[in-house]
């Protein structure tokens, strides 16, 4: 094991540090840094852990850009996956907002391919940070035809862009029930029949109670075994 050094002076150092340290010898501060071309971590000047500093910047720019070079096609033909990452990858307001249009075209071009013909739009837990107008289109219900500008209209100012989603309980083609959609479900009830939100909240948390319980119960068990 090499002996650590202060990057500045070259002064013996009782052990490596393991972040910014002062050097008590020439009072300069030595970092510990790695680059790009060499991923172990070593003892550097002020100038050193900068230009390390931008070495890496520079390597994540140049990934950048080729990840966005690579998933540009896929997403203009409509990969989902491909757009989603797109979406991650943009810092432009105005490029996201774009992106996100086409998501939602995309979302609702597979509705309409599976023959729904109307969505509900949601935004669940994030309601509380949907701007005046698309609070306003939150839960109301839109033909799968309306376009992206029916989910982000342009005269949204919400900070976050892509709160609203198409997703919820959607009728069916033949008007004779309703599929809910919000968890890639395929389970259907009449129109009647469709629970209200509550309700099915009340039956998870239903389901959990009686789970808890039977854990509890076997582990009750298992301690009366081992007595």
């Amino acid at each position: 094991m090499k002996t650590p050094l202060c990057p500045s002076c070259k002064a013996v150092l009782p052990k490596l540090p393991q972040r910014k340290t002062k050097c008590k010898a020439c009072g300069e501060y030595m970092f510990v840094k790695s680059t790009p071309d060499n991923r172990e971590k070593r003892l550097m000047t002020q100038a050193q852990a900068d230009a390390a500093e931008q070495a890496w910047t520079d390597r994540y720019e140049r990934e950048k850009v080729e990840t966005r070079a690579q998933l540009m096609q896929p997403a203009l033909a409509g990969d989902r996956n491909a757009v989603l990452r797109m979406i991650a990858n943009s810092q432009d307001p105005e490029e996201l907002e774009r992106w996100w249009l086409l998501l939602i075209e995309i979302d609702l071009a597979k509705l309409a391919r599976q023959g729904v013909r109307t969505v509900q739009l949601t935004a669940g837990k994030a309601r509380d940070r949907l701007c005046p107008v698309c609070r306003a289109l939150d839960q109301s219900i839109i033909g799968v035809g309306a376009g992206a500008r029916a989910v982000m209209p342009e005269n949204c100012t919400c900070s976050t862009k892509g709160l609203l989603s198409v997703s919820g309980w959607i009728k069916q083609p033949n008007g004779s029930g309703y599929v809910d959609m919000s968890a890639g479900s395929t389970r259907s009830v009449p129109p009647r029949q469709m629970p209200h939100r509550n309700e099915e909240r009340a039956g998870v948390s239903w389901r959990f109670t009686l789970v808890v319980f039977g854990m509890l119960f076997a582990l009750l068990a298992v301690a009366g075994m081992l007595r």
